[in-house]
């Protein structure tokens, strides 16, 4: 009996260092938080650090490629680090979300703040006479608490349900997302799906925005967006 080869299609697919240029991230520690990594203790015992992800397609992670959510998780950890949550916390947190959503991408749904102490999650409504607060719970040790911080990166990232779906690397209003659904989640302009690269490519091969924007029938200002985001992951 045949078995079926399992289909990519709809997650978007990256290399770690693809994933890296478009987050603007350091690619040896996307790769150490994505596969785990070994590192000595003080008396010279080898010890494992294991992997922040729960790769879904193994096969895929053993040739060093992740999914769409995958690289997300890894944006929303680095934010938490950004914003000083400890390493081990994070590990508590995500086991704690991924049993409450019943999901492998603790990191990637909806609600998560911080105040760079700990991680919280929106609990919905308070009660029905308090119907405009919502509850925040301390996922790392269930206390409950109010609004103890704002939302710090959902400006970039849309929903699809509870989990994320899009993402906006360099913002809504420059017009450039990685969608899984659209040219396997490598970066495009939204409204007419033109890669970004290939203007890139025609930019420093001399041509002026104005002629590329002719030449793909597109806005000259989606083409100088296009050309900004393609220099940040060029640099």
């Amino acid at each position: 009996m045949m078995t079926q080869e399992p289909s990519y299609l709809g997650l978007g697919l990256y290399t770690i260092a693809e994933a890296a240029k478009i987050l603007q991230l350091p690619v040896e520690k996307l790769r150490r938080w994505a596969k785990g990594y070994y590192y000595s203790t003080q008396d010279s015992q080898r010890q494992e650090s294991s992997a922040l992800l729960r790769h879904e397609y193994p096969e895929l992670s053993e040739q060093g490629i992740i999914t769409f959510i995958e690289m997300i998780e890894l944006y929303l950890i680095a934010k938490f680090r950004e914003y000083g949550v400890s390493m081990q916390m994070i590990r508590k947190v995500a086991s704690r979300i991924a049993s409450r959503h019943q999901t492998n991408h603790p990191f990637a749904v909806m609600g998560l703040r911080t105040d760079g102490r700990i991680i919280i999650g929106e609990m919905g409504q308070a009660n029905e006479k308090e119907h405009s607060d919502h509850y925040l719970e301390e996922l790392h040790n269930c206390q409950i608490v109010f609004d103890i911080a704002e939302q710090f990166l959902y400006p970039r990232v849309d929903f699809d349900g509870e989990l994320i779906n899009r993402f906006w690397p360099i913002g809504k209003d420059k017009g450039i997302i990685c969608d899984p659904h659209r040219n396997f989640g490598q970066p495009i302009i939204d409204k007419n799906r033109v890669p970004t690269y290939p203007l890139y490519k025609m930019s420093i091969a001399g041509e002026t925005p104005e002629t590329i924007a002719w030449w793909y029938n597109i806005d000259v200002k989606s083409v100088q967006a296009a050309i900004e985001f393609e220099q940040l992951m060029a640099a």
